[in-house]
């Protein structure tokens, strides 16, 4: 038999129940998170960022307002995989839904208003933003595949099955270029200034980075700081201007000497999601162009000025 007091206490409790329920019926959801697969600086200056399931987030005044998309704007950044691609006689690539012509789908880099991209063993050349393709080139004989193309104004660089390649710009033929004890190159990053960064593995899957002052003549290893045999993982993430952003574990750091010297970078980079005591991990840092720095993680893209040191977060809109 219960007694008054316990059926006061029942009682208390399950109206305790019944209003934690209710709060949390009527409580804000919580923020959703973008998941982030590509950040991309247009040839026009605008941000285009691919969110998983969101499409694309597009801006163009330096990320301070986004415009959501569910296409890409940029045809040469798209490709219908669901048709065979063949080439014709001319070298053009061949129609595909409508009238749009379906571009080379393999890695692209613009000088002006030319735009270049790599597939199997051709490099191609549009004048109009992708509608239409024409082959440039051949890459090397023996040169299967085009992983990576980039360039510095001055050369094309790419990753092919063969190694690291170079060719003019303007015209000319691909040389293979020299890089110390690789096996296998995973990202190459330029700078106006004829810097050149390779990101690459030995058979062993040791990771380094090589860098050259002379647009891929000579090479050396670049030495990162804090590294120690126990650190996970460094590596260079990008280029801007004249700086260069590493990333060793989750720390990020810069260097205006070509990796000679290098300071801490990371300040402010955060967001409201990030528990406490934890950091952003950087995957890339892109040259915004305009002054500006761009530094994407798999979750947030942040911004600053070359004169600013510290990272604000850009407000990406995810519905």
């Amino acid at each position: 038999m219960s007694t008054p007091g316990r059926k006061s206490a029942s009682a208390l409790a399950s109206l305790a129940l019944m209003m934690l329920i209710a709060s949390s019926a009527n409580a804000l959801p919580p923020p959703t998170v973008p998941v982030i697969k590509s950040v991309v600086v247009a040839p026009d200056r605008s941000i285009l960022v691919h969110i998983a399931l969101r499409g694309y987030n597009k801006s163009t005044d330096g990320g301070l307002t986004w415009r959501h998309s569910w296409d890409n704007e940029y045809a040469w950044q798209r490709f219908d995989h669901e048709h065979e691609l063949k080439l014709d006689n001319k070298g053009a690539l061949p129609l595909g839904h409508g009238t749009a012509a379906v571009p080379a789908p393999g890695p692209h880099a613009s000088i002006g208003e030319m735009h270049y991209s790599c597939f199997n063993s051709h490099l191609y050349r549009s004048s109009n933003s992708g509608t239409n393709w024409v082959r440039a080139s051949d890459l090397p004989a023996g040169a299967s595949q085009c992983s990576n193309l980039v360039e510095d104004g001055t050369y094309f660089y790419s990753i092919t099955s063969i190694g690291i390649i170079r060719r003019p710009a303007q015209d000319g033929a691909w040389k293979l270029l020299s890089v110390p004890d690789v096996k296998q190159a995973d990202r190459l990053m330029t700078s106006q200034k004829g810097i050149v960064v390779a990101n690459v593995h030995d058979i062993d899957q040791r990771k380094y980075s090589y860098l050259s002052e002379d647009r891929g003549n000579t090479w050396k290893e670049v030495i990162f700081p804090s590294k120690t045999p126990h650190e996970t993982w460094c590596g260079v993430v990008g280029i801007a201007g004249e700086e260069i952003f590493a990333r060793c574990g989750s720390a990020l750091f810069s260097s205006k000497n070509n990796g000679r010297d290098w300071s801490s970078a990371d300040a402010g980079l955060q967001t409201d999601t990030t528990p406490p005591g934890r950091a952003i991990i950087i995957e890339q840092v892109l040259d915004g162009g305009d002054g500006g720095v761009y530094a994407s993680s798999p979750n947030a893209l942040f911004k600053r000025m070359n004169a600013d040191s510290t990272w604000k977060l850009l407000p990406l809109r995810v519905n």
